[in-house]
């Protein structure tokens, strides 16, 4: 029980809602406001925010709820509105959880925090996920939730932190300020790497940042059956604009797919697909859980394709046997003689033609309405909608050429003229069926050829999910047995045999074995791996059998979080697009009023020769230009080419967020990179020192008791230079032969990296002297009591007082550094600038390696401060272009960094780069991911980026000139219908092998 306000409530009854309150101008404002609402019934509490204008109110749900609230300040001038939830989520990490009561235990004290919504604790994993309101709660709240308890808490991954600011820490020469802030005694964090860089960027207190907070919003991902072309895909765009709670649509013709993203507070999952109920098109909503080429989908397409093969088959048997009565020399009277004659003795020319003819009439409307029904379908659907796409033309020019054909066959039966009939017949009045089947006959060859080409642009993410095995081996009760991925759990024990894929990502808990990364890191070389290493699913096992505890499964896992990224970068809309939908847009329209001009023109001013029927003289040209216009090739210029591109990518360890990233990263101009762990190596080192040995190892000792970088520096090279014993300096010699030779010897065993510096650190621990009284000297070093020596260490040593010397310390720089910033200059102009917290003279050192000019150098910069760094790159840019008179080239400002600390400057870029670390992939750090951490593919996402929009640009040119050609071409008698068709079939066919040609892409 609690009690405020003299009021008794139970804690799970007890609830918090905030309130945009407008027009509160002063502390009187607020002090009536609060006023009002804790004198409300069931109100436990209130607090008032002027500057945020906003009401955080707590009450009992058992005596009010929020629409009474929305009353508290009616006889007020206030006008309040519920702040719209913003829904995160959290992972924690719960030890020493035992049985189902510690579960309820801890799912109790996380919904007693107010504004938690969900709680889900599983115990095998020792995981609990919390779901809340960030506008009510927070993650610090969260992490307190069970301070009165005997449970360790620490979060594993949230989708919602403000990153603390670090604080100052020793400034020493060739140290950063980002390395700084962990100077000094303070606790680590309890967050990983992998934690802090997979949560989004947040605008901090004092400003720094330019990432806004997100809208709560929802995001559903749906399978779309029946799009054919641009306008369907726009159609439904516009459907679902004029819904109420979107925020946005996109719908990519390429793969069927839609993604939609709606207001759950205004709106439904039940009305996202309540749109489609006045389309022809069928929809399902795809799991989150499930990849949107999933075996399921997959079926369904190859079980449509084989239909369509059947449908195919049947149009050209029957169109085959059309053809030849109706186009061969002698075959059309031959025929209609011979089935005359089993009617009528002898019969007569126009009798034979209407026999001819009838058989014609009967072989095609199977194909018309059999084979072509598809169309009529779509036809109907889209004009129902509001709007005209490709089925439209085409059942539209296909049923002018068959309904003509009609006439001429029965006009004899209706009018009762026959000599009329054959004389129509001999002056080119002869029916079209052959032109209806093979019109659909050949549309239906080029949406087949389409299908499979379209099919081919999602091999990079079929790739990507057969790298995990479809089964795991569990062990449960004691014993091995093979279930299928979807039902490995957190927490489960997996076995992992040599030559098998890793199913999940995890821990090794026994075993040792060399697993071969190359899917992620594209090293070539296998990782050794053995107990309490991080494995990664979809990697492959070598050489040993492992044991391995599953952390994250499903859609948590690396490669899922890595296919979804690719998806949703495949089914968004690169702006360049938009001129191809406003087309698509007015497309179906224009071609009809450009028929009905073209049948006009020939009709009334283009006489026909003697004995020719005029009006059909006219109506083929006109049925021509219906046929030959093809927005499909419009629709398909922009997503096809984005899904190879982005598929490219991804298998070259690029990950780009979206169409409009892609299209930034082709106009890069300016390149401003992070120094330490994206220039340099990130690991510090000495490399001169001019310390006596024994005052070496003073210094050493105080130096184990931090974690700084600098500080590890120090100990490894007392350790190397025999400053702690010869012991201590064989143990790191053969510690740090781990990582190159692989199989170091410890005691003249074969052993381990793991082994190899355990040992180092237990003589380590037993050669350095124990540090008393250690503090941090803000903004210079570390001092203490050692051996009863007062001992200091900053870019100086001092011993008692006594200046012992000092340490230059140097980060090299990573391989491929330089030339990448070369190749960025040489290629593509890119201007590169470099961070960093260091000081100016090791600063400017470290960029004059790899090329960067010393006057693009920023040092002694704070983290906090290197978004107003990539603000200042960008005016600069703008200004100098300005001064020298160029106009129209844009100015786009991309932040190269590892994501820790790096934010707000990923935030303030046009472009936010973000370099993962080995298996580490940061999907959320930034725009562009590099996930091999190689500056290398920098380089190759700018050239991607290029040979991609150079595909769209290209298709784009070749619709729009192919209709540009084919349209005059068909209205001016050239084109005949049957070959308008095949024109029309094989155009988009063109556009997607031409974006196929990016798989090519090196």
């Amino acid at each position: 029980m609690t009690e405020e306000n003299g009021t008794q409530v139970h804690a799970q009854q007890l609830r918090r809602v905030v309130f945009e309150v407008d027009t509160m101008h002063c502390e009187k404002c607020v002090a009536n406001v609060t006023k009002h609402f804790q004198e409300f019934p069931g109100v436990l509490g209130c607090q008032v925010d002027l500057e945020a204008q906003t009401a955080a109110v707590d009450f009992d749900g058992a005596v009010t709820d929020v629409a009474k609230l929305l009353r508290a300040l009616d006889d007020t001038n206030f006008k309040i509105t519920e702040r719209k939830p913003r829904q995160h989520w959290a992972l924690f990490d719960v030890g020493t959880m035992h049985c189902e009561k510690c579960v309820a235990n801890v799912t109790s004290h996380f919904e007693a925090v107010p504004g938690v919504t969900a709680v889900r604790v599983d115990l095998p994993g020792q995981v609990a996920e919390v779901t809340y309101d960030g506008n009510t709660a927070s993650l610090e709240q969260l992490l307190h939730a069970l301070d009165d308890t005997n449970f360790q808490l620490t979060v594993r991954e949230a989708s919602e932190q403000k990153a603390a600011a670090p604080a100052e820490g020793v400034s020493t020469e060739g140290s950063s300020a980002e390395d700084d802030c962990c100077r000094g005694d303070s606790a680590p964090t309890a967050l990983r790497r992998a934690e802090i860089l997979s949560l989004p960027k947040e605008q901090p207190e004092d400003g720094t940042a330019s990432a806004p907070a997100a809208p709560s919003t929802a995001k559903i991902r749906i399978a779309i059956e029946g799009m054919h072309c641009a306008n369907c895909a726009a159609t439904i765009e516009r459907n679902y604009a004029k819904t109420p709670g979107v925020v946005k649509c996109a719908v990519n013709l390429a793969n069927n797919t839609g993604i939609v993203e709606f207001d759950p507070s205004v709106a439904s999952v039940d009305d996202m697909l309540r749109v489609f109920d006045p389309l022809d098109f069928s929809a399902e909503i795809i799991p989150d859980d499930a990849p949107l080429v999933d075996e399921q989908r997959r079926a369904k397409e190859k079980a449509r394709g084989r239909h369509d093969l059947k449908v195919f088959g049947t149009a050209v048997a029957l169109t085959v046997v059309i053809f030849c009565i109706g186009m061969l020399p002698g075959w059309h009277m031959g025929v209609g003689e011979a089935l005359a004659s089993a009617f009528v003795p002898n019969p007569t020319h126009a009798q034979s033609m209407f026999a001819a003819n009838t058989l014609l009439l009967v072989l095609t409307i199977p194909v018309q309405f059999g084979c072509g029904a598809r169309f009529y379908k779509g036809a109907v659907g889209s004009l129902r909608g509001g709007s005209a796409n490709m089925d439209v033309l085409v059942a539209l020019g296909t049923s002018i050429a068959f309904l003509f054909s009609l006439w001429i066959t029965f006009q004899p039966v209706i009018t009762g003229d026959w000599t009329g009939h054959f004389a129509m017949a001999i002056n080119d009045g002869m029916p079209y069926f052959e032109t209806c089947a093979m019109l659909i006959t050949f549309v239906l060859l080029g949406k087949i050829l389409e299908a499979r080409a379209k099919g081919a642009t999602n091999q990079a993410i079929e790739a990507l999910m057969n790298l995990t095995p479809p089964v795991a081996r569990v062990v449960r009760g004691g014993a091995e047995e093979e279930v299928p991925l979807a039902s490995v759990m957190v927490g489960d024990t997996v076995v992992v045999r040599p030559g098998e894929k890793m199913p999940v990502d995890g821990v090794v808990i026994v075993g040792r074995s060399e697993v071969d990364e190359s899917m992620l890191t594209g090293e070539p070389l296998p990782v050794l791996k053995e107990e309490g290493s991080d494995v990664t699913g979809g990697t492959a096992n070598t050489t040993g059998a492992l044991t391995v505890r599953a952390l994250r499964v499903g859609k948590d896992s690396t490669l899922s979080r890595i296919v979804r990224a690719v998806e949703d970068a495949q089914g968004s809309k690169a702006p360049v697009q938009r001129m191809a939908d406003k087309i698509a847009a007015v497309f179906v329209p224009a071609i009809l009023v450009l028929a009905a001009i073209t049948f006009c023109i020939w009709f009334f001013f283009v006489p026909a020769a003697d004995g020719a029927n005029q009006f059909q003289r006219a109506l083929l040209p006109a049925i021509a230009v219906i046929v030959v216009a093809c927005p499909c090739a419009l629709g398909l210029a922009t997503p096809t080419a984005l899904m190879v591109g982005m598929g490219k990518g991804a298998q070259l360890g690029v990950l780009i967020k979206d169409g409009e990233v892609l299209e930034r990263v082709c106009h890069l101009s300016d390149a401003v990179f992070d120094k330490t762990g994206t220039l340099t190596v990130g690991s510090p080192q000495v490399v001169e020192c001019t310390v006596a040995p024994a005052d070496l190892r003073l210094a050493a000792a105080l130096e184990a008791k931090s974690e700084h970088p600098l500080a590890r520096a120090v100990v490894d090279y007392a350790a190397a230079s025999g400053a702690l014993g010869a012991e201590v300096q064989n143990a790191h010699r053969q510690a740090f032969a781990a990582n190159a030779a692989r199989l170091p010897q410890v005691d003249g065993k074969t052993v381990g990296e793991k082994e190899a510096l355990a040992a180092y650190g237990r003589l380590l621990a037993q050669a350095l002297p124990a540090a008393a009284d250690f503090q941090a000297v803000v903004g210079k070093g570390v001092q203490g009591v050692v051996e009863g020596h007062t001992v200091f260490v900053g870019s100086r040593v001092s011993v008692d007082g006594r200046d012992a010397g000092g340490f230059s310390f140097r980060d090299q720089p990573k391989a491929g550094a330089a030339g990448a910033v070369a190749q960025l200059r040489r290629d593509f102009a890119v201007t590169s600038y470099m961070v960093t917290g260091d000081a100016p003279a090791p600063a400017r050192e470290v960029a004059a390696e790899v090329g960067i000019a010393p006057d693009h150098v920023f040092a002694e910069v704070k983290p906090l401060e290197k978004a107003e760094k990539v603000r200042q790159v960008k005016e600069s840019a703008v200004a100098a272009q300005k001064a020298k008179g160029q106009k129209g080239a844009a100015v786009v400002v991309a932040f190269v960094g590892d994501g820790i600390n790096d934010a707000p400057a990923l935030a303030a870029a046009d472009i936010g780069v973000a370099m993962a670390s080995g298996t580490d992939v940061a999907l959320d750090a930034g725009s562009v991911v590099l996930m091999r951490n190689k500056l290398s593919d920098l380089v190759v996402a700018v050239r991607l980026s290029k040979a991609t929009m150079r595909k769209i640009k290209q298709n784009l040119f070749w619709a729009l000139i192919y209709n540009c050609v084919m349209i005059p071409l068909a209205a001016v008698g050239i084109l005949a219908p049957a070959l308008a068709g095949a024109a029309m079939a094989f155009s988009s066919v063109s556009v997607v092998s031409n974006s196929l040609l990016l798989k090519r892409f090196r």
